[in-house]
């Protein structure tokens, strides 16, 4: 049977669903080899840093949350010392249009391009959900990941749950995401400047692992 949060995902046309804050100019907010410390970090040392990005109806960023370093751990508060001031968002909006807050989760790479080695790395695996699936799709590749958006009320209950990219493999992938986790699904609500709970719409990113 279909889930009422998945069926809430299918029925919703593109004018008519929640969407989360988009990123602009993302390629511009952090560039490594400019912004590495001067001291401290070798730059041999590859990093991950995974971060929650806690967005205003205006776009701006109120928060960042070090959520996950694999590499050098100051480099998380870097990361977000960095992100708090330049990262920039159109804010996300409930079905009516109506400007929202938001969370936006995304992982930050740290390299260094004169490096050689640093054309091997790849960061591990790193989603904010797992679930499980009767099969995968014969053409997914591993780790098969789904990017989602869905909203979040103030005592975190989690509603409208869709997918983020047009693309068919990953819009089929976003419909196994949002089925599995289930109309139970709860997430942390936003906080806006006062520490107060708010109405938000939130990404993440759902690893879907054959039974």
């Amino acid at each position: 049977m279909i889930s009422l949060l998945l069926a809430a995902a299918v029925a919703a046309s593109p004018a008519g669903q929640y969407t989360a804050p988009v990123a602009r100019y993302s390629d511009s907010w952090i560039v490594p080899y400019l912004d590495w410390p001067r001291s401290g970090v070798p730059k041999g040392t590859y990093t991950a840093a995974s971060v929650e990005l806690t967005v205003n109806s205006y776009g701006g960023v109120s928060g960042c949350k070090v959520v996950k370093v694999v590499g050098a751990a100051g480099m998380g508060d870097l990361t977000c010392d960095l992100l708090r001031v330049r990262a920039r968002f159109d804010p996300a909006r409930d079905p009516s249009g109506r400007r929202l807050w938001g969370i936006y989760r995304t992982r930050i790479i740290w390299w260094a391009p004169e490096d050689d080695m640093a054309k091997d790395w790849r960061p591990p695996a790193d989603a904010n959900y797992q679930v499980t699936v009767d099969a995968l799709p014969s053409s997914a590749k591993r780790p098969a990941v789904a990017w989602i958006q869905f909203a979040v009320d103030k005592t975190g209950q989690a509603s409208g749950c869709n997918g983020v990219s047009e693309a068919d493999e990953d819009r089929e992938f976003a419909q196994l995401a949002c089925e599995r986790l289930g109309p139970t699904f709860k997430s942390e609500a936003a906080l806006d400047r006062g520490g107060r709970p708010v109405d938000s719409v939130q990404t993440a990113t759902v690893e879907l692992l054959p039974r």
